[in-house]
Order: C-alpha cells, then structure tokens, then sequence
C-alpha cells in the first residue's frame, strides 16, 4: 500500500491549524495511512497497486480531503459551520474516485506496478533449431 499524502501536504491541503489543535502528528499520519488504503480500494480496480511515485497531485489532494473530514468526524462534525465544506469535498473526492474506478476517468500521470515488456528478468535468445532430436 502506498501513502499518498504526507503530514506536511495535509498541514498544506487539508484543515486549517485551529481545527488541529488536539490532533498528533501520529493520528494525523494513521488517517493518511487509512485514507490512502480507502483510495487504493478504488484505484485496485483499473490500476496494478502499489502506485509508483511521484504520484498525482490529484491523489495528494483527495487523501487529504478524505483525511480532513474523518478528523472532523473524530473530533465532532457540526454541520452549521465550515465542516460542511469538508463534507461536501470528502464526498467530491468519492464520487471522482468512483469515476476512476469505473473507467470514466482516467488518472494522468499514475505509473503502476504492471510489469514492462521487460521487467528486468535476463532475456534468453537462441538459434533456431537445427533439426536434432
């Protein structure tokens, strides 16, 4: 499994330093570890996990979405304040990796695992045969 984003695109991308107050860095990381795995559910589907870095700022993004508003569930969503937002850009985010997962969108720029013609295994050439038995 690959982690999309790190702390320091989350302090960047995702909730403002108030709504952080009572959240470690060691939570904050386990969210990203936890939404990353949420996106690689989608990306399974189309994409030979794990992903090769760099990865899309696109992903970057999403995980940091995803994270913001299960920090925000942990910490007490109030719908009457700004957590709507996260609300609707962590339901964005599903619904674009839905896109994703369904062939309706594709990711630029992912690199995957598949392996290449030559995936660094010894290539073995030969002669033809030369009709010995």
């Amino acid at each position: 499994m690959s982690q999309y984003a790190t702390i320091s695109d989350f302090y960047d991308l995702g909730l403002k330093a108030d709504a952080l107050e009572e959240v470690v860095d060691d939570v904050l990381n386990l969210h990203l570890i936890t939404e990353s795995s949420v996106v690689d559910s989608y990306l399974g589907s189309r994409y030979s996990l794990p992903l090769i870095t760099p990865f899309p700022g696109a992903l970057t993004r999403v995980v940091c979405d995803l994270a913001a508003y299960s920090i925000l569930m942990r910490r007490g969503y109030n719908p009457e304040t700004f957590d709507l937002n996260y609300e609707k850009r962590a339901m964005a985010a599903l619904e674009w990796l839905k896109m994703i997962s369904n062939g309706s969108l594709s990711l630029p720029g992912v690199i995957d695992s598949t392996p290449g013609l030559n995936d660094g295994s010894p290539l073995v050439y030969s002669q033809p045969m030369r009709g010995w038995r």
